[in-house]
């Protein structure tokens, strides 16, 4: 796979940033805000699983009218994979924990907030990251309710670390989603991190400053698994392609910081367990391009393994290339 500066996109539903004031996506989403915000309150947690298994249960026939692009990546799959469970069994519980996730954040907001069981597996690569004299890279998995179980459990562990995130983070792309709907997730994630840094469109050398700074400081760094970047691989994944932006795995081979893979897994309705694999070798031959090729595939071998295990906690089905 080689690296290429041409930006990667997947479907028409694939994020992207954009100039737009706001759109009716925009409204859909705050048309559920109401309703989400009453199940994450209201409704007990051990429910949440079925009220939003009810919920994409009911909306998916209609949705899937629309060939949404996660449901045509999840057929493409079966088709490569017959060992696969449906893609409909796939899109519902996909669905249904694109819901959850929200119905997190939300709980957040409610007075003593959300508790749920959390426990770090792995530890003590942190550990001897944070003893060393280079930081650490956390190269976060693009699973379901990553974002925040893994912001929350490395708090609560007392790991102080920094994240990067693009400046459009959140469910919307729009200035108005921007700053408004998306500051629902950020001020929640805000509350556990260090430091946020933006990875802003064309100041992209600003954000990698402030990271590199960090991990001279011997901090830790997290950036979670994205297309969005300047420069991407196209990793082989699920029997199509994946998108991934170079950032990490080039960062960790110029300041030579440990690049730890982090897996968030639902264990339960209440118990998540983020695992910390061993940090990444780097391959010491071929040029700087082809090393950073190598370990972003190496990188994306392992996602497929979480990825295989459950799909339906796979949250980048959107973005994987079956062309």
């Amino acid at each position: 796979m080689r690296v290429t500066s041409k930006p990667v996109k997947s479907a028409a539903s694939s994020r992207s940033e954009t100039a737009d004031l706001i759109t009716a996506r925009d409204i859909l989403l705050l048309a559920a805000i109401p309703v989400l915000l009453f199940i994450a309150w209201l409704v007990p947690e051990r429910h949440w699983s079925g009220v939003a298994g009810a919920i994409a249960r009911a909306v998916s026939p209609p949705l899937r009218l629309l060939r949404p692009a996660a449901f045509d990546r999840m057929q493409h799959a079966t088709t490569e994979n017959m060992a696969m469970q449906p893609a409909i069994d796939t899109y519902i519980r996909w669905f249904a924990g694109r819901l959850e996730q929200e119905l997190q954040y939300l709980r957040e907001y409610r007075p003593g907030g959300w508790k749920p069981k959390l426990t770090i597996v792995g530890r003590e690569h942190l550990d001897r990251a944070v003893a060393g004299d280079r930081g650490g890279i956390l190269w976060v998995a693009p699973m379901l309710s990553s974002g925040l179980v893994v912001k929350k459990a490395l708090h609560e562990a007392g790991f102080q670390f920094s994240h990067l995130s693009r400046e459009y983070h959140g469910p919307s792309d729009t200035r108005f989603g921007r700053s408004f709907i998306n500051r629902i997730v950020m001020n929640c994630e805000n509350r556990y991190l260090a430091q946020r840094f933006l990875l802003q469109s064309g100041r992209e050398s600003r954000a990698l400053r402030q990271l590199v700074r960090a991990l001279r400081d011997q901090q830790l760094v997290s950036i979670t698994c994205s297309y969005y970047g300047r420069k991407i691989v196209a990793a082989p994944l699920l029997g199509g392609t994946l998108p991934i932006a170079i950032g990490a795995a080039n960062l960790a081979i110029t300041t030579g910081a440990p690049l730890l893979p982090v897996f968030a897994i639902r264990k339960s309705w209440r118990e998540f367990e983020i695992i910390v694999a061993k940090p990444m070798q780097l391959p010491t031959l071929g040029s700087q391009a082809e090393v950073i090729s190598q370990v972003v595939c190496r990188y994306a071998m392992l996602v497929e393994q979480y990825a295989n295990r459950d799909p339906g906690a796979f949250a980048d089905w959107p973005c994987l290339d079956f062309s």
